[in-house]
């Protein structure tokens, strides 16, 4: 359930390419990220997008292979998103994605349904 919440309520703007001539044009302050922020931004982002699907698994020696950083972050990339219950892992340096199903999804939408309707 908490995968689903996090799904349905989160506003995520996943890290992209700046061009150089709209750096200037941004008021937001600079904000320093950390390599398993970045890390995690991107997993999170093809876990919800469904790049990476249901059940995909996930090598950390590969994954750091190609974002080009150490197995460390993405180590605690993993162990964050194993704490919101979208991924699971295993000892042998592997995760896997869970599995949502539509049933999932439709219990997520009833009690937000319910929450939304007694807050009003």
């Amino acid at each position: 359930m908490l995968v689903l919440y996090h799904i349905l309520t989160s506003q995520l703007q996943v890290g992209t390419v700046v061009g150089v001539s709209r750096l200037s044009q941004s008021n937001e302050p600079l904000v320093r990220h950390s390599l398993a922020n970045l890390v995690y931004d991107r997993l999170l982002d093809s876990i919800l997008s469904g790049a990476l699907a249901s059940d995909a698994e996930i090598n950390v020696s590969d994954v750091a292979k190609e974002l080009g950083v150490s197995p460390i972050p993405v180590r605690e990339a993993l162990v964050r998103l194993s704490t919101e219950g979208l991924v699971e892992t295993s000892a042998n340096r592997r995760a896997r994605v869970v599995h949502i199903s539509r049933q999932d999804v439709v219990a997520v939408f009833q009690v937000r349904q319910i929450l939304e309707s007694g807050a009003a």
